[in-house]
């Protein structure tokens, strides 16, 4: 685990060394921010009633005009509100995206702290999900992005989310305007 993500930072190092020889676009013009959130609510998998808040934010480093790196980090605060519990899981995701015009392939590495329904203790969960993506450009440093993954790591018996499957919309501004 330690090994996964100390290769990912060093494949971002490596990756920014790489860009920075050469290249005359400044630090500045290479960040781009962005992210997401959202509100939920419902039945859960047992039938509880919830409400959930979503909130992702990121940043983003352009290594070459097409590929970049970043890392998002997620928290979920969650009510159950028959129950009286309120819960707070958070993460951090580090990601890599490289761009085909208005297309990019995404993959991520999460870990994610997932507290126990009467909060007494808190398991780690990790989740790799790649897929694919568009983005659409709302003006000239910002995009709204769409897209769907799957997580190669996902154990229905063992695990913290109902599917392998993930759907993100998201914002991004600045850096290449992705």
């Amino acid at each position: 685990m330690k090994k996964l993500i100390l290769l990912i930072v060093l494949i971002f190092a490596l990756g920014i060394a790489y860009a920075q020889q050469g290249q005359s676009i400044p630090f500045s013009e290479r960040i781009y921010f962005g992210g997401g959130g959202s509100l939920g609510g419902g039945n859960d998998f047992y039938g509880n009633r919830y409400f959930a808040i979503y909130v992702n934010p990121l940043v983003g480093y352009n290594i070459t005009q097409n590929w970049s790196a970043g890392v998002t980090i997620n928290y979920t605060y969650l009510s159950y509100p028959d129950q009286k519990v309120r819960l707070h899981q958070y993460g951090v995701s580090p990601f890599t995206r490289y761009n085909f015009g208005k297309l990019f392939a995404y993959a991520e590495y999460s870990t994610i702290s997932v507290p126990a329904f009467d909060n007494s203790f808190r398991r780690t969960f990790h989740r790799l999900p790649i897929g694919l993506g568009y983005t659409a450009p709302i003006s000239k440093n910002a995009a709204l992005n769409i897209m769907g993954l799957y997580d190669v790591l996902y154990d229905k018996r063992n695990g913290a989310f109902a599917s392998p499957w993930v759907f993100r919309l998201f914002i991004t501004a600045g850096g290449f305007s992705r």
